[in-house]
Order: C-alpha cells, then structure tokens, then sequence
C-alpha cells in the first residue's frame, strides 16, 4: 500500500475513534432506501499524469436484503494535468530559445453502478462495494482551442463504514480504487506538436499505462428512508 493509501486507511479509523455516540441508531431494512452525499479526496494513479484532487458526490442504493444493495454512484472533481509527463514546449523569444512544460486545467467526472455487501454490528455497518460505469476528463477548451473529451469503460471496488448517529441519519467513510480503462495519458498533452521536444526537465516519467487506479477517499452524511 502506498503512502497516500495509508493515509486514507488511517483517516477513516480516526473518523470512527472520534464518532459521537447515540443513542437510536438507524436500523436497515429490506425496501428501505439510502442516499449519500460525500466529499472527497482522489490520488489519482502515478502515471496518470493528473495531479490529485478534490471532488464532490452521490451514491443512492436501494437495499433488496439488510446486507445487500444496489444502486447509482457519481463523481465530479476540478485538478490539472502534470505537464512535467510530457515533452517540454520550445518557444522562440527573441534571439533565444524558452524550454518549458505546460498544464492544462481539467474535470474529472464518474458515473456507474454499484452494488453493496454487509452487515451490522450495533451502529456500526461495515461493508464491501464494487460497480461498473465510466469515466471522463473534459479538458480545458480554451487550452485546446476546442472542447476534448477523454472517456471509457471505468470499475471501482472498494470499501468502508456507516455509522448510525440517529434512527435515520449517519456518517460513512469510505476508500475506493476508482479503475480507468482505455487511458490515454497522451490526450492530456497541450504542446503544439510544432513545439513538442523530447527534454524531460524533471526527468523521465513514469511508463504510459492503458489501465489506471486511482485512490478515493470519501467522508459523507447518510440518510436512509423509512418503512
């Protein structure tokens, strides 16, 4: 596990050291509906070439039995790409020659759908995730004189906890490996071909992969419905 995933492993359990306790706890039952608004933090693969960010989202899941729920999930996130992944920009200025890596602004939006495993121990539902969506990068327009879009098949799996706080609401911390497939990391390259060098001024990058993971880590308020 890397660093950051330790992290993130370490915040959620200081989130539940730190829980108040409460006297009612939510209890989930068959039919009953649970909707998660959440904050979080995503370290996104190191040969990505995006820079880590934060990001905002919803998961809402219908629970067919006390351990087991469906449902929808998504994310969306403003970072930049890391310039220092590609080639450098040679520019003429003057009489001299200016050598230097450029970034571009991004989103990060996903989409899928999930499903959920676990159980109870008082109020305290730990559980297991896992779906299939998709992923975009929208990049910025005015960096590349047009709207570009960079999308495929994306997987997250993956897990956490809820925590009761009343007979309906809770908290829920949660890590995530959110999988892009079909990546593409020279998509994110800004460099006018004209202008593209093969100078690494911070040394050479690592290898392009065609399959990225990246860590989310995520801190919500849960409200699940009645029956």
């Amino acid at each position: 596990m890397n660093p950051k995933s330790t992290f993130c492993v370490a915040g959620i359990a200081a989130a539940l050291a730190a829980a108040p306790l409460a006297v009612a706890y939510a209890q989930v039952r068959t039919g009953t509906f649970q909707v998660t608004p959440y904050a979080a933090f995503l370290s996104p693969d190191n040969s990505s070439a995006i820079r880590d960010a934060g990001m905002v989202g919803i998961e809402a899941a219908y629970y067919f039995a006390p351990s087991f729920a469906v449902g929808v999930t998504g994310n969306f996130g403003r970072s930049k790409s890391d310039g220092t992944y590609f080639g450098a920009a040679r520019f003429p200025l003057g009489d001299s020659l200016v050598t230097l890596h450029i970034d571009q602004k991004l989103s990060i939006a996903t989409y899928g759908a999930i499903a959920k495993v676990g159980l109870s121990v008082g109020r305290l539902s730990p559980f297991v995730a896992g779906g299939v969506g998709g992923y975009f990068l929208f990049l910025d327009p005015q960096s590349n004189d047009k709207p570009v879009t960079v999308s495929d098949l994306g997987f997250e799996v993956g897990g956490g906890f809820h925590l009761a706080l009343t007979e309906r609401a809770g908290i829920r911390a949660d890590l995530r490996d959110l999988v892009f497939t079909g990546y593409d990391r020279d998509a994110l390259n800004l460099v006018n071909p004209r202008f593209r060098t093969d100078t690494f001024l911070e040394g050479a990058p690592p290898p392009e992969k065609a399959t990225i993971h990246n860590v989310r880590v995520s801190f919500g308020f849960s409200y699940l419905s009645g029956r």
